[in-house]
């Protein structure tokens, strides 16, 4: 499997749901509030499942921005249409079982980053100073 990248996994995904991520300003100015991706690139399918569904359902609505926040996908947006949420939820329980680097199932349940969505290879490469010991297997 190859690694995912922002410019290859993510970059298009803000090109393509550009109207997503815009308003128009009371002059008529488009304006847009994207901060941009915060997340690791192994949740760019399910990221644009999400913004395709939210496409589809032609939703007023401006993204500003999409990241994971203590293991969690987080959406921040401006919309007055709930029909919002049941789309980002069905996204984040798939992100929380889905490895933020390479897009794997399931997620590992590591001991003490529990912050973090990793699978089990993912993890065990992750920088020391972040693990503690895993118990023994019995």
């Amino acid at each position: 499997m190859r690694k995912l990248t922002y410019e290859q996994d993510l970059a298009p995904l803000e090109a393509r749901y550009e109207t997503l991520f815009t308003t128009t300003l009371e002059d008529g100015t488009p304006w847009s509030p994207f901060w941009g991706f915060e997340i690791g690139a192994g949740w760019a399918a399910l990221v644009s499942e999400m913004l395709a569904e939210i496409e589809a359902q032609n939703l007023e609505i401006t993204i500003c921005n999409i990241r994971e926040k203590w293991g969690r996908l987080d959406v921040l947006y401006w919309t007055q249409d709930a029909d919002i949420e049941p789309i980002i939820n069905r996204a984040g329980k798939r992100a929380a079982q889905t490895c933020k680097l390479c897009g794997n199932s399931p997620r590992f349940d590591h001991p003490i980053d529990w912050e973090l969505c990793l699978c089990k290879p993912c993890w065990d490469n992750w920088p020391a100073k972040s693990k503690v010991p895993l118990p023994d297997a019995e």
